[in-house]
């Protein structure tokens, strides 16, 4: 949940050709497909900055809501059926499907908000019964610490299966400038100060190099994983397994503005803001400063989607006889690439085979083999190193489909 006039002294398009994965060396660690954002073609918004995404079921509507920047200032929300085209925004005059709304464990609503942006001493609330009418309550549902120093930014709350629920908050910006976290166990009326440090970047110096900006989602197996941006950048994910006590860093990196947008010359990426599809996927929204066409530079909406809608192991080399990969059992190793670099695949049937390079602009850099081939495994040299200055992508096209592995040459 994040406020939408909060000041950020400290804080604050696409390639995707085919279907090729545009990322960095980085996210060759992801481990799983739900860590994979593509970045999705074009802008989402333009004149548009902090997002957060919210969704209707019923009528299958996405909503946008965010900062206008343009013609339209201030609390701003647009609708969209996909969740990729959107209608030209509006002032928001309803808090219904607004995700910065907080379902509690007794079935009503919270929505949040500090008592003074600018030097707050401690978090307010509204109440409401159906979602969409609030009524401000009195005094504070949190107090800041002393070691908040009067200053404190982006926070999230969320309910627990365990009726618990949590709130993290960015506290002491001019200093640590990192996530603490507080708990509640009267559905969301008074929290309790639980710990700081919650991301482990104590020590990281504070300003832009602290993970803030943060945002979570549950997922199908009740974890829940936090977005947040370092470096004014970069978007990284931490997972929880115990409601938010403790949190992981995942593998890599999720998007990553000069990589993932590179068509837009970005300056920033920040305010992720995440969604679970109807088909399982997972689609990022972030606020992007970058060059749209009109000069530099100008606030705009981008987005990204997983291309898995479940986790999928990535290859270890002393297993490759034990991964079954889509249509057959294709794999890229080693991999960051090497002059003993290979790929090899397994056939169900003979037919027409095609093996080829892409670069990041979907671009075809080698066909490194096109012709028939009989059932069974088959293996091929690439052996790309010192060839090529940047991240491939290998497909692998056969009668039972296509496939597509990057294969990362940046050491």
């Amino acid at each position: 949940m994040k406020t939408f006039f909060l000041a950020k002294a400290i804080i604050r398009a696409s390639v995707l050709c085919c279907t090729l994965l545009v990322l960095a060396s980085e996210q060759t660690n992801a481990q799983s497909g739900d860590l994979v954002f593509i970045p999705d073609a074009g802008l989402r918004l333009t004149d548009a900055s902090i997002p957060e995404i919210g969704y209707d079921a019923a009528t299958g509507t996405y909503y946008l809501f965010h900062s206008g920047e343009g013609t339209v200032k201030g609390d701003a929300v647009a609708t969209s059926k996909d969740g990729l085209t959107f209608s030209a925004p509006v002032l928001q005059t309803s808090k219904a499907f607004d995700p910065r709304r907080v379902r509690l464990p007794d079935g009503r609503w919270r929505s949040y908000f500090w008592d003074n942006p600018g030097r707050p001493q401690g978090l307010k609330s509204r109440i409401s019964a159906d979602g969409v009418n609030f009524t401000e309550e009195s005094g504070l549902r949190y107090a800041l610490q002393a070691n908040d120093k009067s200053s404190a930014g982006i926070y999230e709350l969320f309910a627990n299966p365990d009726g618990t629920m949590v709130l993290l908050y960015l506290g002491d910006l001019m200093g640590l400038n990192n996530t603490r976290r507080a708990v509640s166990l009267d559905s969301g009326k008074t929290f309790t100060f639980d710990r700081g440090n919650i991301l482990g970047d104590d020590s990281f110096g504070g300003g832009a190099n602290s993970y803030v900006d943060i945002t979570t989602i549950v997922l199908p197996d009740g974890r829940r994983r936090l977005f947040s941006m370092r470096q004014g950048h970069t978007i990284y994910t931490h997972t929880s397994s115990d409601g938010g006590k403790t949190w992981t860093l995942d593998p890599g990196y999720r998007l990553r503005d000069s990589i993932s947008f590179s068509q837009y010359s970005p300056k920033s990426q920040n305010d992720p803001s995440v969604i679970r599809l109807p088909d399982g996927r997972y689609r990022l929204y972030v606020a992007s400063y970058l060059n749209d066409g009109r000069g530099c530079c100008h606030w705009a909406i981008v987005s990204a989607t997983t291309a898995a809608a479940t986790s999928v192991a990535e290859l270890a080399t002393d297993e490759l006889s034990k991964v079954q990969n889509n249509h057959n059992r294709f794999a890229v190793f080693p991999n960051p690439a090497s002059e003993r670099t290979i790929a090899t695949f397994t056939l169900a049937q003979a037919g027409r085979v095609s093996l080829k390079l892409f670069d990041a602009l979907g671009r075809e850099v080698e066909s490194v083999f096109e012709g028939t081939l009989a059932t069974g495994t088959h293996t091929f040299s690439l052996s790309p190193e010192g060839r090529y200055p940047n991240t491939l992508f290998v497909r692998l096209q056969t009668n039972e489909g296509t496939t597509t592995k990057l294969m990362d040459m940046l050491h």
